[in-house]
């Protein structure tokens, strides 16, 4: 067999530097002092620079130590003084000005006990630095915002509570919730949504200081972190300056939208003693304050608030429960004509059957029904329950009247709404001169525009509208006139004492009197009495409503009571 020969050393040095200046790794070698005295051709091509650029500059600043990070300075003298190995990663910008991100191992060559050379291997490690800041930017940052996200709050909350037990200080925890972000998404787009967002988490970030910390929280709130407080005071000069940036109006398509914020907040150690009870308690806070008037901006938590709220979430989940399993039933009031005594029409009022049978009235769930947006869910769902009963009585050959069904405010925000209401009739083949839809003064006022082109719509297909609680708001005889209703209902407050108050009767009358003028068909509701009656009846109003003929009765006691007789 032949004798392989080894390289002679000749042969083997040309034979390592044509492997080094191949390498796709940088290879430089120091002398003593650590000036660069040789580097592959890998590093002169990745920098774009020369020999002279590179041969005698300090090696370790050449690969982008930062010689001002004391650690890494301690790492070094200990490299030094040890001679092991040393490993680091260091970044630096190269061609083009491009940053890239190296992992150096640093060795040392020695003789006779005297160091002679440093030799560093640097592999470019860029492309895994980007992918493992991607990793983090999915994990810990909004995307629309730039914000540090939820997740990378619980962590920073968590250090910042340990901090102030260390330091004996205190910290605020301030949800920031965007009122109607979710209507103006529906409305408008996500786009819209989305600048509004994006508007808002500018103001806020131009006001904070190094002691506040900014997270997104969800869709249309925020969440701050206040440290080194000294008590309320301190935030709430925040929550001024914060509330007075975010009404501010906000440029959308050459228009101009206007929000508000309501916040809730919580003061660590006085009201929690770790971060989850602190982050509950917040919220607890902001459940409160978003149930006030708009007048109250935030609201900071108090263990009173804490019983309250947890009491109404207890009565809301037992309300969507209620929903879930059809707990709410549709009972029916007549109308009775003043002149003939006859039923002319009824009212479909909502009433809540729990499953021992107990009675629930409208003034108990219906304000909550509209905080938790589950009016207009229930708003259509009495709609289909009262078109499902006039199609059996129908059906029956009943001699039926008109039935009237109340439309929230909320309900007038859905565009769609029409459409889903007569959507409804055509499915149960209703016509829409059996229904009269109420609305009340604030639902025209609360969107005139939206309710003007809602209320054309409906009275396009048939539908009978009328005003009701009329006298209680602001809606003025132009608007009765501009939205051409059908019926004036005049509100129960003023039939109360009409008997005795000569203030309320003048209302009446001139109420009854402008209804005539445009006409309208005049309906009182809660006439208890003969003498309610006997006034009302020689004012001229038209329609009776109230105890004095009927409570609200089930369409089985409807049906044995009234419908059967005409039959």
């Amino acid at each position: 067999m032949q004798q392989v020969q080894e390289i002679h050393k000749v042969e083997l040095v040309d034979i390592l530097e044509k492997v080094v200046d191949e390498m796709q790794d940088w290879l430089i070698i120091g002398d003593q002092y650590g000036k660069i005295m040789y580097a592959n051709s890998n590093v002169y091509t990745s920098c774009d620079c020369t020999k002279e650029e590179v041969l005698g500059k300090d090696m370790c600043m050449f690969v982008g130590v930062d010689l001002s990070d004391q650690v890494v300075l301690n790492k070094i003298n200990k490299f030094l003084k040890d001679g092991e190995k040393f490993e680091f990663v260091t970044n630096r910008f190269i061609k083009g000005n491009k940053r890239i991100y190296l992992t150096n191992t640093l060795t040392t060559i020695w003789y006779n006990n005297q160091l002679e050379y440093f030799v560093c291997l640097s592999k470019d490690i860029t492309n895994t630095e980007k992918l493992k800041a991607e990793v983090y930017r999915a994990n810990y940052i909004d995307p629309l915002t730039n914000l540090p996200n939820q997740r990378f709050f619980l962590q920073s909350l968590y250090k910042a509570v340990q901090k102030v037990k260390s330091s004996h200080t205190q910290l605020a925890v301030i949800i920031v919730d965007i009122r109607k972000i979710g209507e103006i998404n529906e409305n408008y787009g996500m786009n819209v949504g989305d600048i509004v967002i994006k508007a808002v988490t500018k103001r806020l970030r131009n006001i904070l200081n190094d002691k506040q910390e900014m997270f997104r929280y969800g869709d249309g709130s925020f969440i701050i972190i206040h440290q080194y407080i000294t008590g309320q005071e301190d935030v709430e000069i925040l929550l001024r300056q914060m509330n007075e940036k975010i009404k501010e109006p906000i440029s959308v398509h050459n228009s101009y939208l206007y929000i508000e914020a309501k916040e809730g907040i919580a003061l660590f150690p006085n009201d929690a003693k770790g971060a989850s009870e602190l982050i509950k308690n917040a919220e607890i806070a902001l459940a409160k304050v978003k149930r006030e008037k708009p007048t109250i901006p935030y609201i900071f938590y108090t263990k009173d608030i804490h019983e309250e709220i947890e009491s109404s979430m207890l009565f809301e989940a037992e309300l969507k429960i209620a929903v879930q399993n059809e707990e709410f039933v549709v009972y029916y009031q007549p109308f009775i004509d003043l002149k003939t005594n006859t039923v002319v029409g009824m009212e479909a009022l909502l009433r809540q059957i729990k499953h021992n049978g107990e009675m629930v009235l409208p003034n108990k769930f219906i304000g909550v029904l509209e905080q938790m947006n589950l009016i207009e869910k229930v708003g259509i769902m009495v709609i289909e329950k009262v078109c499902i009963q006039l199609r059996r009585w129908l059906d029956k050959g009943y001699k039926v009247v008109p039935i009237s069904v109340n439309l929230s405010a909320l309900q007038f925000k859905n565009p769609n709404l029409a459409k889903n209401i007569i959507e409804i009739l055509e499915h149960y083949n209703i016509k829409p001169g059996y229904i009269i839809l109420e609305i009340t003064e604030s639902t025209v006022m609360e969107d005139i525009g939206l309710a003007h082109f809602t209320l054309n719509e409906l009275k396009d297909y048939g539908f009978c509208i009328s005003i009701d609680d009329f006298g209680t708001g602001y809606a003025s005889i132009g608007y009765l006139k501009k939205f051409m209703f059908n019926h004036l209902k005049i509100d129960i407050s003023f039939i109360k004492e009409i008997t005795k108050n000569n203030q309320d009767r003048a209302i009446v009358e001139a109420i009854i009197s402008i209804a005539k003028s445009l006409h309208l068909t005049t309906i009182a509701e809660g006439i208890e009495d003969e003498e309610q009656l006997a006034v009302m009846s020689e004012m001229g109003c038209e329609i009776g409503q109230g105890f004095l003929w009927d409570k609200p009765i089930s369409s089985t006691q409807i049906e044995e009571k009234y419908l059967k007789r005409n039959a």
